[in-house]
């Protein structure tokens, strides 16, 4: 309760603080203008990105040896964006989409394990994109020292956590860990579970569903901004957004409200677009997430249902 209450505390100070630093009439009339068909398109185009994470959670499932029907999983996952509402990020979206997975049979070790790695598939495609757009962003922000400084300063780091890794395994700290007796265990499930995510197959379908997931969201973007009259093309939006997403998934506020405002003003105010425009963009951005995960409620008056039959026969029965 208390995090909520933190979460819920952050995401009502971000939002005061970029509500403070803008024309809200400016930001409402941009909203109202914007052509009902960018609305129509950008839910469809929503739509689309729910169901292609319902088959990324499908090829995980499957690569762990369960199976489940794509139509079953697709109701899981709007019930996971219905909970992320209200939870902070897609942490709790998550939780949801395991236990239910759980309850429909899947083995709960599965269940939990197949949302986390379909979780870091996201991420890490996301993380992917950002990392690819970012030395673009960053000469186009930075002089060219500062670009090469930072360049250096990354390589530096990922060669260390190379090292620190390859030392480790040679030394069989990480193999001596195997024996021990509650730590052996997990450790062999994981390595049989990185065994099974990591091959060539799944590794190239995996991450082009992923890919083509991101892109969804930043081609939404892109059409609210053509409906509302904003000038940003596709190349900017492709550049800016996925670090600006990469940010709003951080699990400090509830469903990445505030954070991704900010994110948005920072980050599109790099391509020239004015922070009135950049709040509109991510509050109808927002919106239309809110509407698609609407449609997550179904599938809990569903189990409520369920759950109310399954009493009145237990009452009939005795």
């Amino acid at each position: 309760m208390t995090n909520l209450l933190i979460r819920l505390s952050v995401s009502a100070l971000l939002i005061g603080l970029v509500i403070f630093a803008v024309d809200l009439s400016h930001v409402l009339n941009m909203i109202m203008s914007t052509a009902p068909s960018a609305w129509l398109l950008t839910l469809l185009i929503f739509a689309l990105q729910v169901d292609l994470s319902a088959t990324r959670w499908s090829l995980v499932i499957e690569a762990l040896n369960s199976r489940q029907p794509h139509h079953r999983l697709l109701l899981f996952t709007y019930m996971g964006q219905f909970a992320g509402l209200f939870l902070p990020a897609s942490i709790g979206g998550a939780a949801v989409k395991a236990l239910m997975a759980s309850r429909s049979g899947v083995p709960t070790a599965d269940a939990v394990t197949s949302v986390v790695v379909e979780r870091f598939l996201a991420m890490g495609s996301l993380i992917l994109l950002a990392v690819i757009a970012m030395p673009f962003l960053t000469i186009s922000v930075l002089e060219p020292d500062a670009f090469r400084d930072l360049a250096k300063i990354s390589v530096l780091l990922a060669v260390i956590i190379l090292a620190v890794i390859f030392v480790a395994w040679r030394t069989h700290a990480l193999r001596a860990a195997l024996d021990l007796p509650l730590i052996g265990p997990a450790l062999r499930y994981l390595s049989g579970v990185a065994q099974k995510t990591t091959k060539p197959r799944f590794l190239a379908m995996s991450t082009g569903v992923s890919i083509l997931c991101q892109f969804t969201m930043i081609l939404a973007v892109y059409i609210l901004a053509q409906g509302a009259g904003v000038q940003l093309n596709l190349i900017d939006c492709l550049i800016i957004l996925p670090p600006v997403m990469l940010v709003a998934a951080l699990p400090i506020s509830i469903a990445g409200w505030g954070v991704r405002e900010g994110a948005m003003i920072i980050g599109l105010g790099l391509a020239g677009v004015p922070r009135e425009d950049a709040l509109g963009l991510s509050i109808q951005f927002g919106l239309t997430g809110t509407l698609i995960g609407l449609i997550g409620c179904v599938g809990w008056f569903r189990m409520i249902d369920a759950n109310i039959l399954a009493q009145i026969k237990k009452i009939r029965i005795s």
